[in-house]
């Protein structure tokens, strides 16, 4: 290797130099931020790459060398300053150089094999260093998501959950990639579908809780922009949990003859209701049940273990920070507690006690519940 390339696979202090002098270029934000907060910078940091964190399953991540410069550089604020990686500012930076390009081709893909790669089970070689690899991703993901992308609403309902759920848990897509066959021919693994949308889930917690952060202006007041996005995200989210229970629906009346009682208020509102749901996801998950099995209790089963996983989400909320802001503006507590009125009334209608309960047990923010 040429004296003045950087290596990642074993970093010494003249690497090190390059290093921060390639976060100085190309995370400005970054660096000032660590040079104003920390003297004598080259101690606190201890010498490891994320390429560390890479195993020999994922070897064509290297390829990449800018990209995996740019997570590095997010491994290495998580790592070695965990304070500056809370900043809203550092975390905009983080994704300074990215391009939907390298999120479409890049980013997506290595993240969804990572994901798979854990769900199959404790036994996985390297799990912890790709919990951590994993974890780089859904912070640069966040990033992005957060502060390049124009419409977040749309882009992480279409692109991080409906395009999930379409081609990794009602179809098994994922198992196309090469990597992840190599790894079924290899260990012998299956990937563990609720395991992956409960690590998936992960990632948009993170984002809903990123956009509450950045909505919180430094004085303490909100700003109206990002509230607004959030609400929006956390609205299209309702509304594709709505259309997952409104598929559970339309497959027990598939599998049995069932006769709602239409006095219940809850069938009353959910008979309404489905007049005026849209049904573009409806449509499309109906669509992809019926290539996936012909076995009404599997589609069941699966979409069962979606809603599931996806109640938990709104439990990891942090709606707290809210408050005040709801407060002065009453228009979003109003809007929230119809989604929520909607989801409640849906699930009712489906019988099921363990979804009924789970929904149940959601820490909701006051504001968001009918009285």
């Amino acid at each position: 290797m040429p004296k003045n390339e950087f290596s990642l696979d074993s970093p010494t202090p003249v690497d090190w130099i390059i290093c921060f002098a390639l976060i100085k270029r190309r995370n400005s934000t970054l660096w000032r931020q660590v040079h104003r907060g920390s003297s004598g910078i080259h101690s606190k940091v201890r010498s490891k790459s994320i390429n560390a964190l890479i195993p020999d399953s994922l070897s064509q991540l290297r390829v990449n060398k800018p990209l995996i410069m740019q997570l590095n550089i997010v491994y290495q604020c998580v790592r070695n300053f965990k304070k500056l990686a809370n900043s809203k500012e550092v975390i905009r930076s983080l994704s300074d150089d990215i391009t939907a390009n390298d999120i479409t081709r890049w980013v997506l893909p290595n993240y969804k094999n990572i994901v798979a790669i854990l769900s199959m089970g404790e036994s996985i070689d390297n799990r912890k260093s790709l919990k951590q690899l994993a974890s780089c991703f859904q912070l640069l993901i966040s990033s992005y998501c957060c502060f390049k992308v124009a419409d977040p609403s749309k882009y992480v309902v279409d692109n991080l959950l409906a395009r999930i759920i379409r081609n990794d848990i009602l179809t098994n897509k994922t198992k196309n990639s090469k990597i992840i066959n190599q790894l079924y021919l290899k260990e012998g693994q299956s990937i563990n579908k609720r395991e992956l949308l409960k690590l998936h889930c992960k990632l948009i917690v993170l984002i809903l809780n990123l956009q509450l952060g950045i909505a919180i202006l430094p004085n303490g007041e909100h700003s109206e922009s990002n509230a607004v996005h959030f609400f929006h995200m956390m609205s299209s989210i309702c509304f594709y949990l709505e259309s997952l229970i409104h598929v559970y629906i339309a497959q027990i009346s598939s599998k049995e003859d069932t006769a709602f009682q239409k006095h219940l208020a809850c069938n009353q509102h959910y008979l309404k209701r489905t007049q005026s749901l849209p049904q573009l996801h409806v449509n499309d998950l109906l669509l992809m049940l019926g290539k996936e099995t012909e076995r009404v209790q599997d589609r069941l089963d699966c979409l069962k273990m979606i809603i599931r996983e996806f109640l938990k989400i709104f439990n990891d909320v942090q709606w707290s920070r809210l408050d005040s802001y709801v407060e002065q503006h009453e228009v979003h507590a109003c809007a929230m507690k119809k989604r929520r009125l909607n989801i409640q009334s849906t699930l009712l209608v489906t019988g099921e006690l363990e979804l009924i309960s789970a929904f149940r047990l959601i820490n909701w923010p006051t504001w968001a519940i009918s009285s």
